[in-house]
Formats: C-alpha cells, structure tokens, sequence
C-alpha cells in the first residue's frame, strides 16, 4: 500500500469519542466502548523500575468515588462481566449471566446500580477468596455497597444513598491512616446529600448514628437472600442438568423488573426507587437492546452440563450457603464497629466544618446561594482506564512539572524556535508527544508537530484529528454537507467535499483540510483563517520521492503579507532549515535542524545558533536540554508508543518526580522529589474531578457535559459554581462568599454586559469586526474606540471627551501615541521587530541595542539614557541575566544553578548573596555576605512553616490540618492569630503577648469586611472604627472614622467626588472645608481649591511634570530636569520678581552616570556634595555644617566609624569596603542589628525590634 505516515494498523487509539461525552446519568445502554479492545493494561504500578531511591507504593486498588457524571456505562459492565465470568469458569461455560437470569429469583433494589455493581464484586471476592472472607474490611465493604440498593428500612433510601460514598470515603481516609476527614471533603458531601434530600449534612450522619443498627439488620437480610438467592439458581441448574432456553424466560423475568416506558438511562439512577429484579436491571442498564436480543438468541440452544462441572458448582453452593450463613454476624456484629466509628468520624469533621457553611461577609449584597449545582457523589471498586488527556478546561494542572500527563502517562514538551510577523504571526513552536505514533515519520522527526502539521485521518472508521498539542480528537464518519462539533475543544469538523474537511474553533478560527494525493484517507492542512484579521496559507511545493512536502507558510493579511517562511528539506523529507522570505528572496534563517538514523530530531538550533538537544529510546523522548545544555530526563515503562513516563528528573536531582498509575481506579500518585505524594483522579477522558494534597486537604472539580467546570471545592472546604450557555461561554459564577457576578453574550460569543458582586451592570458594545467599539460603566460613562484595518486601536475617545491617537508601522507595531492632551510618544524597531528607539513627548531618546554573535546572541545588549549614559547587560541562551553593568562600569554578576536557578548574586563590590533550594526548587537558605544564613522551612504542599533570620530568630506559621488555612503566627513572644473569609481575604488579626507559664497578655484584634466586589468596606480594632462606602463605578464615595478615646469619643466623615474617569476631584473635610482638585488630560492636576479659593497652581511640561508651583501668595517654585528626568534646579521667588531680582532659593543638583546625587548648590546653605560606594551606599555627605562619614559591612548594615578617623587621616578618601585600608574596614554585624551607632546603644526584643 502506498506510505502514509499515519497509518498504522497496530495502534488502538487511547483518545474516547469526544462527541460520545455521556455520563451514567444521560447515556445508558450503548454497549462496549469502541476503544475497548485497547492492548492489555499495562500494571504500571508493579513495573516501577528507577534509578535511584524507589517510592513507596500502595499496595490495593482505592475505590473510585467520583461525581455521577464520571461514570459510564462500561464502568459498570465491569461488575457484570466479573459476575459472568464466574458463572462461565465455574460451569465450564455452560452457564453464563443471561442463563443465570432465567433461573434466578426476583431480587427487589433500589435503582443505583453503582451500587449494584460494587456489591456484586463485593460477593464474587468473598466466594472466590477464603482469606477475603478472613477479612472484616471485606465485609465492611459489602455492608456499604448493600446499603445502597436494600429497599428497607421504608423512607430511608434517600439518606442511605447519600451515606453509602460517605462511608466508603471515611473508609478510604482511615484506610491511609487518616483520622479525619477534610473540610473539602465534608462539603463534597454534603452537597451530594443536597441532591437526595433537604437536610443537612450534620443532621443527617447523626440520624444515622442512631439508625445504624438497623440499617446493617437489613443489610445482613439482604445479602443472605442475596446468597440465597444465588445459590438458589444454581441448584436449580445443578438439579436440572439442563440450561433452559433464555429467550422466553428471560423476558418473563424482565417484565417483573422493568419501569413500564421508562428507557434504561432513566433507570441507571434513580436511587428512591425500586426495582423489582436486580439481576435483569443490571443487565437492561450496561446491555443496548440489539446486543440485548442477539445475545439472548444466541444463546437458548439446550444442552447437558457435564459431570465434572456440576461437581464444582455443588462446590460453589456449598460457599454461598455458609457466606448466607456468616452474614448476620459478620455485618451486624464485626463490621458495624468500624462502620460506627467512620460515622463519628463524619459527626465530628461536619460538626466542624459546616458551622461555617453559607458564610457571607458582613455589610455585602451578595447571599448565600447555599447548595449550586448539586452533584451526587458515587462509588465504583473498579472502572475502565482513561482513554484521553484533558485540555484547558481542566482547571488543574494535567501535567508533572516538565508535563507527564497524569492520565495517560504521555510525556509532552513544547519548544519555540521563533515568531515572525506582528499582525498574523507565524508562531513556531514544535510539541513532542510520546504517545504520537502516527506522526513516526513526521518532517520534524518522529513524534513532533507544531500549529501547521496538524492532520485529519479515517482510520478504524472514525475520523481523527491530531491536535497540535499532541492530542487526539475523533469524530464519526460525515457524509457531504454533515457536520459534527465536540462540545469539549470548541470545534466544529464538516465534510465539505471528498477533497476537503474544514474544521471551524469557536467563532474566529477556521481551518482547512486537503487530502493528500499519495496518502488515501488523509488530510492535510492547507489554510487557517482568523476572523476579521487574515489567512496563513500552506504550499506543499517540494516533491521527494514522489511525494509533496510542506514548502511555504505564508501569513497575509488583506493583500500584504504579514510573514513568509520557506522549508529547507533533506532526501528523507525532514525539514532540516526554515528561512524568512522577504519579497520572494530569502532574508534570514529562522533555525535548523538535525536527525539521527532513526528519523529522531536530536538538534534544533534557533537563528542566534543556541540549541536544544534531544535523546531518545525507540523514539521515546528520554533526555532533552535548554539552549545552555541544562537537561530534563524521563524513564518509561516501555519502550512502544504505549509506554507511560514514569519519572522525570533534573541533571542535578531536583524536580525528580515519580508517577504510579493505577489505571482500574483512574487514578495517578505523584511523589516529588521530597517523597510527598499527591493523588490526581480523573475521567475517562482525563479530566480531573479529585485531588488529595499531601497533607491530605483536597480539592475537588464536577463538570457539564462539555467538561466545563461546574463546581470547583477548593482546600478550605468554600466553593466556587459556575454556570454557562450552550456554548461554554460563563453566565454566571456564584464566588466563595456567596456574592455572584453574572455575563451576559451576544450571538457572536462576545462578552456583553457584566453584573458585578453588588449588582452594578458594566456594558460593551462591537462592531461587525468584532472590535470593542464602547464600553459603559454603571454611572453612564462611556469610552468609545476606532480601529483601522488591521483592526488595531487608532483613537480612544474618553468619558470627558479626551482623545487619544494611535499610530503603527507597516507591520502592526506601536508607532505612536499621542494623548489627550496632545503630548507624543514614538517607538522604532529592527527588522525583527525589536524596540531600538524610544523617544519621549520632550524629544528625549532612549536606545537599544542588542547582541548579534556569540552565547548572549539575540538579546539586549545596552540600554542608552536620553543623558548617554549606557547600561549594558549579558544573558545566557535562555535569557538568564548574567551580567549588569553599569554606566560607571561596575558589573553586577549572576550564577545559575543546574537546574536554572539563580544561585549567586556577586555585586560591584566582590560581596556574595548565595541562595540555597530543595529538590522541589524552593529557596530555603539566604547566605547574606556577612556569610550569614536566613533559612526557610515549609510542609509538604509548600505552605511555609518557618523563617529564621539572620539574627536567628524564628518566625513559626501554624495552618488548619482540615482545610490548610493560615491560623497562627509566632514570633517570638508574640502570638498573632488570623481568621479569613470565604474568598481567602483577612477576616481578623488577634495579636498578643505570651508571658511565663504560657499566659496571654496584651491581647487586641483588629477585624475587616469586604464587598461583594472583594473592596475593604470596614476595619475595626478596640480603639477605632473605620468604613468605606463606594459607588456603583467603585469609586470611594465616603469615609466614616470612629475614634473611641480615654475620655471621649470622636467621629469624622470624609465625602469625595470624581470625574467621568474615576479622578478625584473634589473632598468635603469633616470640618466642612471643601477641596477641589483641578485636573485636565487623563487627570494631571493644575489646580487646588479651598473652599473654591485657589491656594495652589500648577505648570506641567510635556511629560506632565511639574514645572512652575504658584501658592495664593504668588509665591513660586520653578524647578527643571535634566534629559533623565532627575531634578535639576529649583527656584523659589515671588511672581513678579522672577527674572528680575534674586530669588528667595536657587538650588542646583548634580549626578554622577549612575544617577547618584553627588551634589547640591543651595544658595542659603552653601555646597553640599555626596560620595558612594559601588554597591550605591552613601560613604561621606560634606556640607556648610560639617562632614559626615558612614560605613557598612559586606551585607549593607551601617557600622560607626570612629571621630578620630577624619583626623588622623584627613586627605585620604573614603574607599570601595573591599579596598579601604585596615584602619577603615568595619565589622560585620552578623545578625543584621545595629548595637551602637555614634555613641547611642541600641537593644532589641525577641521580635527584631
């Protein structure tokens, strides 16, 4: 067959059907999943090899316990295929589930068939395992999956279905040696129990407490039938010897259990309800009608069980008879202690947490919404492994550090070589996927694509689209004209022709699919349209071997071409060089790159010659560098593109993150460097709906359909929900402190209107471009913009009428800016678009230039002031600073770390400031130059824990164990205690004093309240009170101060008044005098009124600096500034006598290059001059009144210099520390405390102060 580089008939793919995104509650009854016949799992959790230390596994597979809307059909036909092949294994497949049903008894439960399903697991572990049944947490277990689907007790259904996850959840929770259950996760359940009924969570575990034994009373009844019931069945088939038809009996037997209309979605969940046959409803649940009817037909052929197999079902009899037995006792009696004590376990984390449920800040419009989106939790022993990896919706991280996603184990990187262009700009960024089998025979070697080789395949009889992030999409098959959009990614993929797909991203994007000539079912892309701004065209002009090849990328926007790159190809059809193209003839090369034997980039090397490098196994990315040769390295399980990345490390060990997946639960534990573990759960898609910290605080995130997030619980237990349209855009989002901002869209998906915190209705308006034509804001005032063709802002007219101009090169880039007052600004570039010149409304010019050869190639080079002093700089490849040196030639210097860390900070004086980090990157010790450490302590989710100066003392910070919060501050004998709302602001600080014995004294709290906007409304302490009132723009309209004194108390209300642009204009005193301020432009002031008196004048420059002050007495003060804006003189003298007499003051300053003060000329007090040293310390001040001297030890601490230095050595000046003679080099002062200073001693308290 012809080559295709992306077929390949082996590869299953592991991406689910995005348009197939139906979860338990809205898609029942659809069978096996298309991507179910995937290779055997890989048990990455047992096939941990590393080099180095092993991490600590666990040992058993955690239950899932997810939002209903995780699960999926197959994650229940797990349970029945096990129950089946047990049937089959113990029958020698003479009976199987189907035959199983037309023999077995009515089994009457509650229509939750998770439930179900995990109680059926449940008995087939007991039957098949003498030692699970030794186990008491085995039984545990049956109890809390039966208690989900008994019918009886009558009218408890609603609560047991709520108590069944609760419980299962606890008994994860002790099971990894906790002893509490999270705020987070208390409000997970409680707003599960929101879903069944009204009460409240404490309420409801507590009603439990007392109706427990009852409960298990029925649990035991129930799975004694169950075991009857079973084994019931069997004998009736041992006895018979025979296997019925099942056609006839099987649908005898449905019609006692089915709802009379009902279809199977609407029965999966229904967990009030009854059903009157478990055995056909969960079979109806996981089976669609067609398998449902060809299963049964096939299988009512009559036939005789052989001898042997009867005997080893009287075998399993015999075990279901002593498991029915046992149950009574094993659930009531053993199991019912540890179910009691999760149920205290609940009682106390509720008892705890939702005390603080609903909480709003005080004086704030916004309300408790109490329960939004409620969402029943579930559990399953078992699901299916995940099948994709999630995209930005996620709203976690999907990834390790260097991007190991969490779900599939697929190492991704992402490089940028370069951007050309400015409107429509090629953007160049190529993505490594591991799992990217397809793209084996990629032109940029195996495993890599970027934006422009991206393709559409028919392959399995879907269509796949590789995504330019290394993901993959699929689609069904589509006919001319059909068209299907993935509600997830925001695309929309239509047939236009046999020839051509188009693939439509939300509203502006459009691309545009060929098929390839000597590929059959393969597209390529050939154009990207962006909405109202341009095309990028693709040309497919080489020819290797017979085939076409990518040649040009092409960026116009209109008729004018924006960017242009041509490819440079090699006889294997690799891209081995890609130039810029100006006027068809080639400029500059943009980068290159090379490949080993196997067809895998090793070397890609940018236009300033810095490169990356990489190394690999069987294509598998196992080592990659910086442009500076720092590395990353990955390990994997494998070596095929299923292969999942299982650690990553630094060069230096740091970042060393391993990976254990767990793929029947969906479940990835990430331990770092340190040891830490945090548990990521997620989707069959990899969507994460569960993290466990490893303080063990978690967070958790319910979706929509479209997988946008619905509900996020962060640590602390308080919620965001979220609420959107039917195109994802947001409507709505309830915060954690109960305030709501609404948003409203047009049919263009453009945001419209936004109802803020406190109700206030902010609007927008477009043009047919989509170009942000006006913006309102609640009290009227508009701001309007114009556009040109570029689309590119050109004029803003403001609220009061002030204009503002815009300007822009050829290629798009900021040329001008002219403001309302009709001051300009320019900026010039380089033909790569680098700012070169900027040159102020003052005609002042700064410069830059940057380097062209060598390691610091390609960035700034030098900065030249409008005064021509000049500052140059060195970076490395990736733009790390290695050297500043300044206008007076005194180079700061930096060094990094393996790992890119900045690690040495060396001055212009030859002092060190060295930095210390973990493994996980953290700064944990300062060394100041004084060779003195400043540490730093944190837990295991980086929270800091303590800090101990360089003084040594030690600063101690306390959080909450449930939610993580900040509750306690202890510096030395100074306890200080901290409360937050909702929204994580400061809700109030208690400071005190803890004396001997551990007593309390001194003891005061200061408290604050917030907005629905999040703005400090009200600060209190025992003292004083303060309030805020503000507008509905947000501007401060009032100020109310309450001050509460030994003998009186005072209060004082200030009022305020602003302009259309939110300037203050105007400020009525408590006394009742009136300010006003005079403004004109973007809010420059040139005027003060007192009560309408004019007591101040001001004349500004073109930068809008002052230059001439008048008081109401005509007094004047005109100062001017030299080309760096640094003040240059003053003059103060009355109107009339300016130019004419001497001034009451002249004042003249000078600088040195690096903008040091060095001297001041004051007309009444005579010369006063300054000196520094290299690090910019003030070394000597010489004046009319004297000479003083300083002088600091290597970390910057002010040391007394002796009187009778000046004397003895009166001529000799003042040197660098580094080079000062014996007799003037200070002390250090190791502990940062100053103890004397020019005869004065200084003590301090255990605080520092």
């Amino acid at each position: 067959m012809p080559y295709n580089p992306l077929y390949n008939p082996t590869r299953k793919f592991q991406q689910d059907n995005p348009y197939d995104t139906s979860s338990m509650l809205d898609r029942i009854g659809s069978g096996v999943s298309k991507n179910n016949n995937m290779p055997d799992k890989i048990q990455a959790y047992n096939m941990l090899g590393r080099v180095g230390a092993d991490i600590q596994k666990i040992n058993y597979k955690p239950p899932v316990i997810a939002p209903i809307h995780v699960f999926k059909t197959v994650d229940v036909r797990l349970a029945q295929n096990e129950f089946d092949e047990w049937l089959i294994d113990i029958s020698g497949g003479y009976i199987n589930y189907e035959r199983f049903m037309t023999v077995a008894r009515s089994l009457p439960v509650l229509g939750n068939v998770l439930s179900l399903a995990d109680a059926l697991s449940d008995i087939i572990l007991l039957i098949k395992s003498e030692s699970a049944r030794e186990d008491v947490f085995n039984w545990v277990d049956l109890s809390i999956d039966v208690l989900g689907v008994v019918p009886i007790p009558p009218g408890t259904a609603a609560a047991r279905a709520s108590l069944r996850p609760a419980m299962a959840t606890v008994r994860n929770v002790v099971r990894q040696g906790g002893k509490d259950v999270s705020e987070a996760l208390v409000t997970v359940l409680a707003d599960s129990l929101a879903s069944h009924l009204t009460a409240e969570f404490a309420d409801l575990v507590e009603k439990a407490e007392e109706k427990i034994d009852e409960f298990l009373k029925a649990v035991a009844a129930k799975v004694t039938k169950i075991m009857t019931n079973i084994s019931t069945a069997l004998t009736r088939l041992l006895i018979k010897g025979e296997v019925f038809d099942v056609g006839q009996n099987y649908y005898k037997a449905a019609s006692v259990g089915s709802i009379r209309g009902a279809r199977a979605r609407d029965r999966a969940y229904r967990p009030t309800q009854v059903e009157s046959n478990g055995w056909t409803y969960i079979y109806d649940v996981v089976t669609d009608k067609a398998k449902r009817v060809a299963n049964l037909a096939a299988k009512s052929v009559v036939g005789l069980m052989p001898k042997e197999f009867r005997t080893k079902l009287d075998a399993q009899i015999a075990i279901l008879t002593s498991l029915g037995a046992m149950a009574a006792n094993k659930i009531t009696e053993v199991a019912a202690k540890h179910i009691k004590d999760f149920i205290r376990i609940l009682i106390r984390a509720a008892q705890k947490k939702l005390g603080r449920k609903g909480t709003v800040p005080k004086n704030t419009t916004g309300k408790a919404n109490g329960h939004v989106n409620p969402s029943p939790l579930e559990k399953r022993n078992s699901v299916t492994p995940a099948q994709g990896m999630a995209g930005c919706k996620n709203g976690a991280p999907t990834g390790s550090t260097c991007d190991i996603n969490f779900a599939m184990g697929v190492e991704r990187v992402f490089h940028e070589d370069f951007s050309i262009g400015h409107v429509l700009p090629i953007e160049w960024v190529r993505t490594y996927s591991s799992a990217y089998a397809q793209y084996d025979q990629s032109v940029m070697g195996a495993r890599w694509t970027n934006a422009y080789m991206t393709r559409i395949a028919v392959i399995q009889n879907e269509l796949v689209y590789f995504s330019e992030d290394g993901r993959q999409h699929t689609a069904p098959i589509l006919k001319f004209g059909q068209a299907h959009r993935n509600p997830i990614e925001d695309f929309t993929i239509t047939r236009v022709s046999d020839g051509l797909i188009a693939l439509q991203h939300g509203q502006n994007r459009l691309e545009t699919f060929e098929s390839v000539p000597h590929l059959k079912d393969t597209y390529r892309l050939t154009s990207i349209q962006i909405k109202n701004v341009g095309t990028v065209g693709l040309r497919y002009d080489h020819t290797i071997n017979g085939r076409t090849v990518l040649s040009d990328i092409i960026s116009k926007v209109g008729d004018e071409i924006d960017a242009h790159i041509r490819t440079q190809v090699d006889g294997q059809e690799r891209i081995i060089a890609l130039w810029q193209l100006i006027d068809g003839e080639q400029h500059r090369q943009l980068s290159s790159y090379q490949y080993n034997f196997e067809g895998d980039l090793t070397l890609a090397q940018d236009e300033n010659a810095h490169h990356w490098q990489y190394q690999y196994n069987q294509h598998l990315l196992t080592r990659y560098t910086d442009r500076t040769g720092r590395g990353m390295n990955i390990q994997y399980d494998g070596t095929s593109a299923y292969a999942k990345a299982i650690r990553e490390w630094a060069d230096d060990g740091s970042f060393d993150t391993q990976l254990q997946y767990i793929p029947e639960s969906r479940l990835t534990l990430v331990v770092n460097a340190l040891g830490d573990t945090t548990w990521h759960w997620y989707d069959d898609l990899g969507y994460t709906y569960r993290i466990i910290y490893p303080d063990q605080t978690e967070e958790w995130f319910f979706r929509n359909r479209a997988k946008d997030i619905t509900k996020h619980i962060h640590p602390d237990g308080t919620a965001d929900h979220y609420v959107y349209d039917k195109r994802s855009n947001l409507t709505k989002h309830t915060r954690r402190d109960g305030s709501t901002v609404h948003f409203e869209y047009d049919d263009k998906d453009q945001l419209t209107g936004i109802a803020d915190g406190e109700g206030n209705i902010w609007r927008r308006d477009y043009d047919q471009r989509g170009n942000l034509t006006e913006e309102t804001d609640p009290l009227g005032h508009k701001t309007t913009y114009q556009y040109n063709k570029l689309n590119l802002p050109t004029l803003i007219t403001d609220a009061k009428g002030g204009v503002k101009k815009l300007a822009y090169t050829d290629k798009g880039q900021l040329a001008a800016f002219t403001d309302c007052s009709g001051k300009t600004t320019t900026w010039s570039y380089d033909n790569r678009g680098r700012l070169i010149k900027q040159t102020n409304a003052a005609g002042e010019v700064t410069s830059y230039t940057y380097t062209h050869i060598g390691k610091n190639a390609g960035h700034l080079e030098s900065i030249t002031h409008p005064d021509e002093t000049v500052e140059r700089f060195m970076h490395d490849a990736e733009g790390r600073l290695l050297t500043h040196t300044d206008a007076k030639d005194r180079p700061t210097n930096y060094r990094y770390s393996v790992a890119g860390l900045v690690a040495e900070r060396i001055d212009a004086a030859g002092n060190e400031l060295t930095y210390t980090y973990d493994k996980l990157g953290r700064l944990i010790r300062l060394d100041n130059e004084n060779n003195k450490a400043y540490h730093f302590k944190y837990d295991p989710v980086g929270r800091l824990l303590e800090e101990i100066g360089f003084d040594g003392k030690a600063t101690q910070y306390h959080y909450g164990q449930s939610n993580g919060v900040l509750e306690r501050m202890n510096d030395g004998n100074t306890i200080t205690a901290f409360e937050f709302d909702p929204m994580g602001r400061l809700n109030s600080r208690t400071m005190a004093t803890l004396g001997e014995h551990n007593s309390i004294t001194n003891k005061q709290t200061e408290t604050f309240d917030y907005d629905g906007n999040g703005r400090l409304i009200m600060a209190t302490n025992p003292a004083s009170k303060l309030q805020w009132f503000y507008d509905d723009a947000g501007n401060l309209e009032r100020e109310h101060q309450e001050y509460k004194l030994k003998d009186a108390a005072y209060t004082a209300i200030w009022r305020h008044e602003y302009d259309p642009l939110g300037n203050r204009v105007k400020t009525i005193r408590p006394d009742g005098h009136t300010v006003e301020l005079m403004t004109y432009g973007s809010g420059h002031v040139h005027g003060i009124l007192l009560d309408g008196r004019e007591t101040l004048g001001f004349e500004r420059d073109d930068l809008h600096r002052e230059i001439m002050r008048t008081q109401a007495n005509r007094l004047n003060q005109q100062q001017s500034y030299d080309p760096a804006g640094r003040l240059k003189e003053q003059l103060i003298a009355y109107d009339e006598a300016l130019g004419k007499t001497s001034p009451f003051n002249h004042r003249v300053y000078q600088y040195d290059q690096v903008g040091q003060l060095t001297g001041i000329n004051d007309q009444r007090r005579g010369g006063l001059s300054y000196r520094y040293d290299p690090v910019g310390r003030l070394l000597e001040a010489n004046g009319s009144l004297g000479r003083e001297l300083f002088a600091f030890d290597p970390a910057g601490n002010v040391q007394p210099v002796a009187p009778s230095t000046a004397n003895e050595h009166p001529n000799q000046p003042l040197q660098a520390q580094s080079a000062q003679p014996t007799w003037q080099k200070p002390n250090s002062i190791l502990d940062n405390l100053m103890r004397e200073y020019v005869g004065t001693h200084y003590d301090y308290d255990e605080r520092g102060n």
